[in-house]
């Protein structure tokens, strides 16, 4: 099985990202590079994030992209081209110098959005205005001034409402926004005002007022191409969709959030160039049929794949790479809206389904992306689809899977990244498996979800449980009788049946509260077979990788991890940093290399425990009790009764000592450890709540703890007691425990 490729955080920064389907850098190169030759073609069916063309072509290959939405069209040959800032600044001044009446437009745009700084008492620039949905005025500016320093959110003065009830007394710019669309049917004009209603009357005016000037630019064309990215960008953040929030909003349909932004558009018409000339160098980029050179380059098709097929010779290949996206209303209504307005009505032919559909359902993504790939069966049998489907969602899954297995293709293999709920897959050609008798699909699935809960040794959220239900389906048969006539009742059948095995209380216990299924947990109730926590797994194999390499790159120590633990039990990246801020530092002799920090090689770590259980010793002395035992070390109170037990350790892993817990008349049990395991043991407790309900018996003394209190000349029980919890874990229980009651009834402990 191919593993997880992890890439590098954070995904890369795009214009208009906040639609697009994130991508880590890496990802693609990495893969590429593990399958075929540097100068091959690669194929980009769905055109869905410029992000792959761009970094496949960088690594040496050629990229043929299908795209038939010229707004991700525009975004890739702009960000191809790799214009320098310079270049950008110096037609975003030539915009700026033309008039608007006797006023520079620059100074005209700004004066719409300007106010008196309650500082200073100057008119500057406001950044934002702040708005509730529904209200007719905002209730808040954004002012960073200039000229004192101030800087926050202040009241609105009347002034600034004068400035917005002029503008909504004409109606030119909403009729302007209208007219670049020609003529649309009665669900088509319907979408577009819906659109429109996105957007304030002032940033309409304002997106109004700079396009039409844009239009007397004299530019060449690879320039007039740069000036349409510098529009698309305040397009974008002209709208009503985003929110006040410090969270970065991804819209998938037209709602207006509750609380939003109205941007100062003429600021971020400035900031935009930082985006579009963030590329370190231009790429070759080729519309069909011309083709870029061999050493690597895109070439960009702006129909579908199945205009091109066959291929011509010289453009035959095996590879074949998609980003799957989710069905997005906004972007894709909005991509319908924004192009009318940048090239006018003649564009909007091709884009009228972003008007025309406005509803999007599993059904309806699963046939689209059947059509989408089905053309490429006829290139041969010899090929594979690296297919990658991020922020998965039941439905989004349900989509790729039906509609890849529809469109003529089997699922080789799966690795899904539970803590970002990210899929990547490779398809194949082949013959499809007989149908499956959904009839007996309850107890398929319950038998899935007991396996994989083993398999793990830690609870599972739904979304997981789902993925792996369903990949295990459509590894096994078909999921339906005619790949042209796929059932809308497939989705209730399979989730109607994971509802009732995860209602089941005898099977499995919940954890988590909280209405939304993402917020919740599941774990079985007869766990006696189960395999070690996952992430105790990921911890030692993290050590041993060590101990076999002194040095690491965090990128290759990571995809190391991936490899080693592939399919549905991938280490997330959140445990992984966890690791790394628990055990290594960074190696001065190898810049981005990690190794382990000196206090965690072994000599040290041994003679921690050597003195660790020295202090334990001398603690017990002051409260007069008696100390045996190596690991875990007991105090014996009067007639030699233990009644602690401390357990020494130097990782993270404490469920050998509740076992052993369990089995000890012993009841106050206490784990010794390094401070610096505590933000990873924390995160262990969080991820896996089943744990942290057993792990409320326990006690957690850190090292530096420990020694504080060796330091006391005296020490009462009643001290102890208090003294004990004073550093304890940042973490709740999901159940409080007194350390005096028994453990949850458990076999993973036992």
């Amino acid at each position: 099985m191919t593993p997880y490729i992890p890439g590098t955080q954070p995904p890369y920064d795009l214009p208009l990202g906040r639609f697009l389907s994130p991508l880590r850098p890496g990802v693609i190169s990495q893969w590429l590079q593990s399958t075929t030759t540097r100068g091959t073609w690669i194929i980009d069916p769905l055109g869905s994030n410029p992000a792959l063309p761009l970094e496949a072509a960088r690594a040496g290959y050629r990229v043929l992209v299908t795209c038939n939405n010229p707004i991700l069209a525009l975004i890739l040959e702009v960000l191809a081209a790799g214009p320098k800032k310079e270049m950008l600044q110096s037609i975003l001044a030539d915009l700026a110098g033309m008039k608007k009446g006797e006023e520079r437009l620059e100074s005209y745009v700004q004066g719409l959005y300007s106010s008196e700084c309650p500082g200073c008492g100057k008119v500057v620039p406001v950044q934002a205005f702040l708005w509730k949905k529904g209200e007719k005025v905002p209730y808040k500016r954004r002012i960073r001034c200039g000229k004192c320093g101030g800087d926050g959110e202040f009241d609105v003065l009347s002034s600034d409402l004068q400035k917005i009830e002029t503008i909504e007394k004409t109606s030119l710019h909403r009729a302007w926004a209208l007219s670049r669309l020609g003529e649309l049917d009665k669900e088509e004009d319907h979408a577009a005002k819906d659109a429109l209603d996105m957007y304030l009357s002032r940033s309409l005016y304002s997106i109004f007022t700079i396009i039409t000037k844009s239009e007397a630019l004299d530019l060449t064309p690879e320039k007039k191409k740069w000036l349409y990215a510098l529009l698309l960008s305040v397009c974008d953040e002209g709208s009503s969709l985003w929110q006040v929030s410090g969270s970065r909003s991804r819209p998938l349909k037209l709602s207006i959030p509750g609380n939003f932004i109205e941007n100062n558009l003429w600021e971020k018409l400035e900031e935009s160039i930082g985006i579009w000339s963030s590329q370190p160098e231009p790429i070759p980029l080729t519309h069909f049929p011309d083709l870029p050179p061999e050493a690597g380059g895109i070439c960009i098709s702006h129909g579908r794949l199945r205009s091109l097929l066959p291929l011509p010779d010289g453009l035959r290949t095996d590879q074949v790479v998609a980003v799957f996206p989710r069905a997005n209303q906004a972007f894709w209504t909005l991509s319908a809206l924004w192009a009318s307005w940048i090239w006018g009505r003649k564009t909007l032919q091709s884009m009228r389904s972003g008007f025309e559909r406005q509803h999007y359902d599993w059904h309806w993504h699963a046939h689209a992306i059947r059509n989408t790939l089905s053309p490429l069966l006829r290139m041969g049998k010899d090929f594979r689809i690296f297919s990658l489907a991020p922020e998965l969602t039941q439905s989004f899954l349900l989509s790729v899977m039906v509609g890849g297995q529809a469109a003529g293709y089997r699922c080789e293999s799966v690795n899904f990244r539970a803590d970002e709920a990210d899929i990547q897959m490779q398809f194949v050609p082949g013959e499809l498996p007989d149908e499956i008798k959904l009839g007996d699909l309850k107890a398929i699935l319950r038998n899935i979800v007991r396996d994989h809960l083993l398999k793990k040794g830690e609870p599972a959220n739904y979304i997981e449980l789902y993925a792996v239900s369903l990949t295990s389906l459509v590894q096994s048969g078909r999921l339906f009788k005619d790949p042209l006539e796929l059932s809308t009742e497939l989705q209730k059948l399979i989730e109607g049946a994971l509802g009732e095995i995860l209602d089941d209380r005898d099977f499995v216990k919940p954890y988590g509260s909280g209405s939304f299924e993402s917020q919740r947990s599941w774990w079985l109730m007869d766990d006696k077979d189960c395999e070690d926590p996952l992430s105790d797994r990921i911890e030692l194999k993290f050590l041993e990788l060590f101990r076999q390499t002194e040095s690491w790159s965090v990128p290759n120590l990571e995809t190391k991890l991936c490899a080693t633990f592939p399919g549905f039990l991938t280490p997330g990246h959140i445990l992984f940093q966890a690791l790394l801020d628990s055990y290594t530092t960074a190696d001065p002799t190898q810049p981005g290399f990690v190794k382990l920090r000196p206090e965690d090689n072994d000599d040290s770590r041994n003679a921690d425990l050597l003195e660790a259980k020295k202090k334990l010793q001398k603690v017990g002395g002051l409260l007069g009790v008696t100390t045996e035992g190596e690991n875990p070390v007991f105090w014996l109170k009067a007639g030699n009764k233990k009644e602690y037990a401390f357990y020494l350790t130097t990782q993270s892993i404490i469920v050998p000592f509740l076992r052993e817990l369990t089995r000890s008349p012993v009841k106050n049990g206490i784990v010794v450890f390094p401070g610096g395991r505590a933000g990873l043991l924390e995160e262990k407790l969080h991820r896996n709540l089943h744990l942290a309900e057993a792990a409320g018996q326990l006690h957690f003394l850190k090292f530096r703890h420990l020694k504080e209190l060796s330091t006391f000349t005296k020490l009462t029980q009643d001290k102890w007691t208090d003294q004990l919890d004073k550093d304890q874990l940042q973490w709740s229980s999901p159940r409080q425990i007194s350390m005096l009651e028994s453990m949850p009834d458990s076999d993973l402990y036992t």
